[in-house]
């Protein structure tokens, strides 16, 4: 669940990346760090601590850039301290990267391609840095990067600076998400859609496998063999109100104080003269499948267990409600004309999209 936010373009990359993260503060976090260009010293400077964006925004006050990385983070490799905090840096220096994910074969990595490197952090992500730093010696940036990219094992959304080029923001993804946001003034990438408000009129969201290279005026997309991909920005409409902590102290307090109105807005939506209204079609679909299957994760799963009871009273044919961390590790025979619900309370659940990969895979073998 770590934040990742990056900018380049005309507008202040310093504000923008700072109030994003800020925006992705409900998602919990240990530590916080950015690394910007600075245009009065021409240099890529970072900034990263244990403690909340707010220390950031200290730190950083007088900073002005064009471009620059912001992450918060979760700890899992290493201790909760400023060293392993993101931003990470290649041995020379020259490559600095923020990472969301997890890198499962990083200590292979380590001994296979980088056993004379000096490592200064816990984390998996600082052999990223390395290992583009080490391919870049004999090879372009781009092809240092996807050749990188192409021994990665696990789950990743990154950014990528090179010191060199402070003209350019290189990203990738395979698991978790990250979305590209553009405006006149510049382009947004985030692993969040509320850090785009504000800040994007369009949007696209990064499939699987996807390299991007992106400057202020331009954004390509490659797949891991750099061949180019075609790349669609949709119009992007989002309530920037509902993305704000408002008069609260934080965000669980404001979506404790929201549930009447969520509540009352669903209720005045599909309950109407006490009787529960369901997109026709849907229905007829529900109807017509072998068996149905809510999966849920966390406290979703609680919302889970009433839509089993509604569903059933509305098509009279039993519906199963399954954890889905048991059910992506347990899966059981699948019928190609099941019917599935997945429900996450955050959008980004590591077990729930195991679960439908794994789903997907299955019936598309049918």
């Amino acid at each position: 669940m770590c934040g990742i936010v990056g900018y380049i373009g005309s507008s202040n990359a310093r504000n923008i990346i700072i109030e994003g993260l800020k925006k992705l503060e409900y998602r919990g976090y240990d530590s916080a760090g950015i690394t910007l260009y600075n245009l009065s010293s021409n240099l890529f400077n970072i900034y990263k601590d244990i403690g909340r964006v707010s220390t950031l925004s200290k730190t950083t006050h007088n900073i002005l850039s064009n471009i620059g990385i912001g992450h918060t983070r979760w700890a899992t490799h290493g201790k909760v301290n400023a060293v392993n905090a993101h931003p990470h840096q290649s041995s020379s220096g020259r490559f600095i990267i923020v990472h969301n994910g997890v890198i499962e074969n990083f200590k292979q990595l380590k001994n296979q391609y980088l056993k004379n490197h000096i490592f200064i952090s816990e984390t998996d992500t600082e052999v990223i840095a390395h290992l583009i730093d080490s391919f870049s010696t004999i090879m372009d940036v781009e092809k240092s990067i996807v050749s990188t990219l192409n021994l990665l094992q696990g789950s990743y959304a990154l950014l990528s600076i090179d010191n060199k080029d402070p003209n350019t923001i290189y990203a990738a993804k395979n698991k978790p998400p990250l979305i590209i946001g553009k405006d006149e003034e510049g382009v947004t990438i985030t692993s969040d859609i509320l850090a785009l408000a504000g800040y994007a009129k369009t949007y696209h969201v990064l499939a699987d496998k996807t390299f991007v290279v992106s400057k202020k005026d331009s954004v390509k997309l490659y797949d891991y063999d750099l061949n180019e991909l075609q790349v669609q920005f949709d119009e992007f409409n989002f309530d920037i109100k509902s993305s704000e902590k408002g008069i609260f102290e934080h965000f669980m307090l404001k979506e404790i104080h929201e549930q009447p109105t969520v509540i009352r807005r669903i209720m005045k939506k599909y309950i109407h003269d006490s009787s529960i209204n369901i997109n026709q079609s849907l229905l007829n679909d529900l109807k017509k499948s072998s068996r149905i299957y809510i999966l849920a994760a966390g406290t979703s799963m609680h919302a889970g267990i009433v839509g089993k009871k509604i569903i059933e009273d509305l098509i009279k044919k039993p519906v199963e409600a399954h954890i889905a961390s048991e059910f992506a590790y347990n899966t059981p025979l699948i019928d190609p004309n099941a019917f599935f619900i997945l429900i996450s309370q955050s959008g980004e659940i590591a077990d729930l999209r195991t679960c439908l990969t794994k789903l997907k895979n299955k019936i598309i073998k049918h």
